[in-house]
């Protein structure tokens, strides 16, 4: 068995390269990795396969990101501090307070739900994404001061929020709440 030994200059000089983290990052997030990994020739070198990499030169606004998922219909959507990214293979949109609706551009957490609204953990609350639109759900205006630690859609597409402020929110997504 190969000992692996951890060299801090090494792994700070070779490997610190935002574009090359980000990707990686959107590889472990996207469904059906397993499947991609999976699909891989064991006996084929790694520099037979084609690595792609963007960065802010390609469309990016940022070069740090918070989080990342996949869509029902295929768009990779990436939360950073300069905004929401769209991005189709080729191209970014870029999703920002000036744009649309969002409370923040400073997007923090992504999720999505059972109907496929993409729901987002910003600066200033909670919005929704759905068909092409940016909005506040009705009754959600209460947590705008609330930023977004974390979020989590449950399988009854209740969201979970909890703040930097220490706080734990419940948002009910359903007609009535439950006790």
């Amino acid at each position: 068995m190969k000992k692996f030994t951890f060299n801090s200059k090494l792994f700070t000089s070779h490997f610190y390269n935002p574009s090359l983290w980000i990707l990686c990052i959107v590889f472990s997030h996207l469904e059906g990795y397993s499947q991609i990994t999976s699909n891989l020739d064991p006996k084929s070198q790694l520099s037979q396969y084609i690595l792609k990499n963007w960065n802010t030169e390609d469309g990016l606004t940022s070069e740090s990101t918070n989080d990342l998922m996949q869509s029902e219909d295929g768009y990779i959507w990436i939360a950073t501090y300069t905004g929401l990214h769209r991005f189709d293979g080729k191209d970014f949109t870029v999703f920002t307070s000036q744009n649309s609706q969002l409370p923040s551009s400073n997007i923090l957490r992504i999720d999505k739900d059972s109907k496929g609204r993409i729901w987002l953990g910003t600066l200033h609350g909670v919005a929704i994404y759905e068909k092409g639109n940016i909005f506040i759900p009705e009754g959600f205006e209460k947590i705008k001061d609330i930023t977004t630690e974390d979020m989590f859609v449950a399988h009854n597409d209740d969201v979970w929020v909890s703040s930097k402020s220490n706080e734990l929110c419940l948002l009910y997504t359903s007609p009535s709440p439950r006790d």
